[in-house]
């Protein structure tokens, strides 16, 4: 919107003061409230990471190689009185062993028994039914984050079931009956994934616009 070069110097001279201000200010904030982090660079994204999982956002970590990414995240974790569950991504995982779903039941079973059952997968189990979330409100459980190291590993299939979860906040299963269960993202848990910057994996836009992107 501003086309002319004055204007340009015009928006910098106002706006480039506010910004090193306000970036000076939350640096300082930070470095307070992670006073062991070993340099400020780690009590930065410590925080930066603190402050978007208060918000509810999905975060990507951008790790270069050697990042103490780990450290931080905990760091972060710890500031939330928040539970680590990490999960690393596989190159042969499927959306079955991470969402769940309807499996078979083999061998001898009462006459008229469900033929399949529903299983949770590793991030379903954290889901909840409508009666899980009720039941909740009253146990106020810590909060959880669930940590996705090395996302780039995982088919697109699965990157693509992740991103329904984290845009609608459910996911749909079919149950022992044929049915369909529907999981809600609980309001106590939150999703941090982790990929290194030189991944030469390919993503789609949906998923990588999806997440808040923090470089370590």
């Amino acid at each position: 919107p501003f086309a002319h070069p004055a204007e340009l110097e015009l928006v910098g001279s106002v706006f480039k003061p506010w910004l090193t201000n306000m970036a000076g200010r939350l640096q300082d904030e930070y470095a307070a409230s992670f006073p062991s982090s070993p340099t400020s660079e780690d009590a930065w994204v410590s925080g930066a990471v603190r402050r978007l999982l208060l918000e509810d956002e999905p975060v990507l970590l951008l790790t270069e190689r050697g990042a103490r990414a780990d450290a931080m995240l905990k760091a972060a974790a710890g500031a939330l009185d928040a539970e680590l569950d990490v999960v690393d991504a596989a190159p042969e995982h499927g959306t079955l062993e991470l969402l769940g779903g309807r499996l078979p039941l083999f061998g001898k079973r009462p006459e008229g028994s469900p033929r399949a059952r529903l299983v949770r997968g590793r991030l379903s189990a954290h889901l909840a039914s409508l009666a899980e979330l009720e039941a909740l409100k009253t146990q106020g459980p810590k909060p959880l984050i669930v940590w996705l190291r090395n996302v780039d590993q995982w088919k697109e299939e699965v990157r693509t079931a992740l991103n329904g979860l984290l845009e609608d906040g459910y996911v749909d299963l079919e149950d022992e009956d044929g049915g369909v269960v529907r999981l809600y993202k609980p309001p106590h848990v939150r999703f941090v994934a982790e990929m290194p910057t030189d991944s030469t994996a390919e993503f789609s836009s949906a998923f990588f616009n999806r997440w808040l992107k923090v470089g370590v």
